[in-house]
């Protein structure tokens, strides 16, 4: 899906449908989810940035949910903000 051989337009729209359906798994399963996908995607990161930040946030909140502060802010802070994408709330 984020492979390279695929079209970026593709690539996005396949991320976001994919990490829209994320939040109706458990959080534990998600979490393990969004943490591979994050791991996938960072090769090409710039390209992906509002999927990114979508993921992130939600990884967040569930590290919220378990008051494990440390790590939803170690998450929180790996959302890329100085580049060209906006965000828009595609996996919230």
């Amino acid at each position: 899906m984020v492979n390279e051989n695929v079209s970026l337009v593709i690539s996005r729209q396949l991320l976001t449908d994919f990490c829209t359906h994320l939040p109706n798994l458990p959080d534990s399963t998600a979490k393990e989810v969004y943490h591979f996908t994050l791991e996938k995607v960072q090769p090409r990161v710039i390209s992906f940035e509002e999927q990114v930040a979508s993921i992130r946030q939600r990884l967040a909140s569930i590290y919220e949910k378990e008051e494990d502060w440390r790590n939803a802010a170690q998450v929180l802070v790996g959302i890329p903000l100085e580049t060209g994408q906006k965000y828009s709330k595609h996996c919230t």
